[in-house]
């Protein structure tokens, strides 16, 4: 390479141009970045749909849970319920 610029012997063998090199190397780690962003954002877009879905899904429970336990209360179920789980003495007795 007699391009006038200085040139590096590689095992007296190869020459080359270090800048040119690096530019080159860097042009390549900028260009597969660049092509791998939208590999990124779709995962990211999975994760997100992936999180939204979950918390509908706990959302759906929790609600579930809500009005079952509305519903018990309507019946008079919940006193005893509660009295067996934490262990609670009635006060009326």
């Amino acid at each position: 390479m007699k391009s006038g610029r200085p040139t590096r012997k590689l095992g007296g063998l190869l020459e080359f141009d270090l800048g040119r090199t690096l530019k080159l190397f860097g042009w390549l780690v900028i260009t597969g970045f660049l092509a791998y962003l939208p590999v990124l954002s779709a995962k990211l877009e999975e994760r997100r749909a992936r999180q939204a879905e979950e918390e509908r899904e706990r959302a759906d429970k929790e609600q579930a849970f809500l009005r079952d336990l509305n519903e018990a209360h309507k019946q008079g179920e919940v006193g005893e319920a509660f009295q067996s789980l934490f262990g609670l003495e009635d006060p009326a007795e």
